[in-house]
């Protein structure tokens, strides 16, 4: 048999899945274990306690994606709305299943959590086998053990649907049964729907296939399902191919071999089409199957007339119990007087209804029960009569004892799971509050920094030094919003860009750095940075090499605004320096001369109408004068002009 741990996961789920090492909240993902038609199983492990844990990860495959990033998201628009309710019904039935500690058969959920913009139901790790490998290997279930079985699994279930929900996903790998054949049912919070539901068809019942009404008749289409499976070997045909026509045949006709033909068709009547003529609750089902015969062990219900049976016969010929669901013939003798028939199994039926059912009885009437057949041959017919009465009254002592027992712990569970349900309340409110609060905070903020005199002012308040500056620059052209330059100056373009930048990080797009914005540019451009201070360092050590043209220079602009004057600081063959232009900013350039005398100029200037111009220039220093003539789309010629000073 394989291990539950050990069950292996598609290539295309491995694809998908979360990896090995990734954290969800205080839980780091081990392994993938499984997946289904609404998620993702995995092995994990607590790190705060160190404890093995497994993680159910809401990522229906009919409704929705994982991207890049690792968030879970709907696959369509119109698989949007599915999703999203499935996502809230998950959340709720991991809730709903954490108040379920008491229930023998389902498994213990731990934590509830929402990440990856989907949800995960965090619950304990159980060990064993799923049902699905123990029939996959050929096996089927014994009589005994569908008793082991299936009544823990009907008690759990009933728990379940008195809170007003369901399993919706009832199927063999559902099943986790350990080394001696106990039952513990995984995979809640299901949330089928008719897009999932396809995913184990012969299990599903024909409401989840169209989208129907669902409730305990669901699961117990489901649970029938799996006995008709685990009895004969194969599932039945899924709904279909069971109509016009059913093909599905029933137990009753196949008579797998031990068990009685009430409990056949008790799972028969389970696998109606029809939801109006399944059993409609567990209990209703229950009353059916119990009819297959008596059922043994102390955590398996009684069948009331065996138990009738057997309490009579205590009194009168002690007969053997014999056990559940094996075929058998009643020998307890039907010919005792009609009176003293009546008059006990009147008294035996007024105190199991006192109790809410018959089991008690069968184990706590003490097994020295004085018969005609055991009685010492010393007492009289009104000495055995009175030893009667006084275990008749004891009994009825002991059912109003345990009676009222019951009564308290359905009260003090009550009490229970109101203050859950109260703190659950208060704590959905107190978090949709912080929620509320949170995005006021956020729209306040984003209100304040879309203001241009409040975004200049912050920025201001940086005190961006000329370095600084020139680095932001070299950033954002790095990052593909080209600065045209890094002369330091933040003027038109460098504010388009970085507006341009700062809406491509959904932030408002104010043109003007924040301190947070500042930090992110500096990590993000980090590479290019490096390789501007490298080349401004080896340009300054270049500086340290004397250069014939080194000095400086002072002459005019001439361009359509009028003449401007100009002064530039030549040193290791570098330099740079500036000009207004009226009306739209500051024109900058930078130069390089040669040893021999050639020089190369970038300019960024404005047209006439304002426009950002970039251009590279070539000229020649001659008599100590550098001439570059250029052009910015006007009527006349532009040129720059500087002599060097003696």
């Amino acid at each position: 048999m394989t291990p539950l741990n050990e069950l292996g996961p598609g290539p295309r789920d491995a694809e998908i899945a979360l990896r090995p090492g990734q954290t969800v909240g205080r839980y780091r993902i081990e392994a993938l274990l499984r997946s289904g038609a609404v998620g993702m199983t995995y092995r994990a492990r607590d790190i705060r306690l160190g404890r093995e844990v497994t993680i159910k990860e809401f990522l229906p495959s009919a409704l929705a994606l994982r991207d890049a990033s690792g968030f879970v998201m709907p696959s369509s628009n119109k698989t949007a709305d599915e999703f999203g309710r499935g996502r809230r019904h998950f959340l709720n039935e991991g809730r709903m299943l954490a108040s379920l500690q008491l229930a023998p058969s389902v498994v213990r959920v731990l934590d509830v959590i929402e990440a990856n913009e989907t949800a995960y139901i965090i619950m304990e790790h159980v060990q064993g086998i799923t049902l699905e490998d123990k029939l996959r290997e050929g096996s089927r279930l014994s009589p005994a053990d569908l008793d082991r079985m299936l009544w823990p699994l009907l008690e759990s279930l009933e728990r379940v649907h008195t809170r007003g929900f369901f399993h919706g996903d009832i199927n063999p790998a559902n099943i986790v049964l350990d080394a001696v054949g106990k039952p513990t049912l995984i995979d809640f919070g299901a949330a089928r729907t008719p897009a999932t539901a396809a995913a184990t068809a012969c299990y599903a019942a024909p409401e989840q296939m169209s989208g129907g009404k669902q409730g305990a008749w669901t699961d117990i289409y489901g649970l029938a399902a799996t006995l008709y499976h685990a009895l004969v070997g194969h599932p039945p045909p899924n709904v279909r191919d069971r109509l016009p026509e059913d093909t599905c045949h029933p137990l009753v006709e196949l008579k797998p071999a031990g068990f009685t033909p009430a409990m056949l068709e008790g799972i028969d009547k389970g696998l109606v089409l029809r939801t109006a003529d399944r059993p409609q609750s567990i209990a209703q089902w229950r009353s059916i199957l119990w009819r297959t015969g008596k059922f043994s062990g102390s955590s398996i219900p009684v069948q009331p007339e065996a138990a009738l049976d057997a309490m009579d016969a205590m009194m009168l010929r002690a007969p053997k119990l014999r056990p559940t669901n094996e075929v058998v013939e009643r020998n307890v003798s039907r010919d005792k007087p009609a009176g003293r028939r009546v008059g006990w199994l009147g008294f035996a039926t007024a105190s199991a209804l006192a109790l809410g059912g018959l089991t008690y009885f069968v184990f706590a009437i003490p097994s020295s029960i004085p018969t005609e057949a055991t009685a010492p041959p010393s007492l009289t017919q009104a000495e055995l009569d009175r030893q009667r009465l006084r275990i008749e009254r004891e009994t009825q002592e002991k059912a109003a004892q345990q009676a009222a027992l019951v009564k308290r712990q359905q009260e003090a569970e009550q009490q229970r799971l109101e203050a859950e349900k109260a703190a659950l309340r208060k704590e959905i409110e107190a978090e949709i509050l912080k929620k509320q609060e949170a995005a006021a905070e956020a729209k306040r903020k984003a209100d304040a920094a879309a203001d241009p005199k409040i975004a200049q002012a912050a920025e201001t308040a940086l005190k961006l030094t000329q370095l600084e500056r020139q680095q932001l620059q070299v950033a954002l052209s790095g990052l593909g919003f080209d600065t045209r330059g890094a002369d330091g100056v933040f003027g038109p373009r460098s504010r388009q860009m970085i507006a341009a930048w700062q809406k491509g990080h959904n932030e408002v797009a104010t043109g003007f750095l924040t301190a947070p914005q500042k930090a992110a540019l500096f990590k993000d451009g980090a590479a290019a940075i490096a390789a501007f201070d490298d080349q401004q360092k080896k340009a300054a050590e270049a500086a340290k090499v004397n250069n014939p043209f080194d000095g400086s220079y002072v002459g005019i602009a001439s361009v359509s605004s009028g003449d401007q004057p100009v002064s530039v600081r030549v040193v290791g063959g570098k330099g740079s320096g500036r000009w207004k232009v009226d009306g739209c900013g500051t024109a900058s350039f930078t130069l390089s001369i040669t040893p021999d005398g050639a020089v190369g100029l970038d300019l960024r200037s404005f047209s006439p109408q304002c426009e950002p111009l970039g251009q590279h220039l070539d000229g020649q220093v001659a008599s100590n004068t550098i001439l570059i003539s250029f052009s910015t789309g006007g009527d006349s010629s532009d040129s720059l002009t500087v002599t060097r000073q003696e």
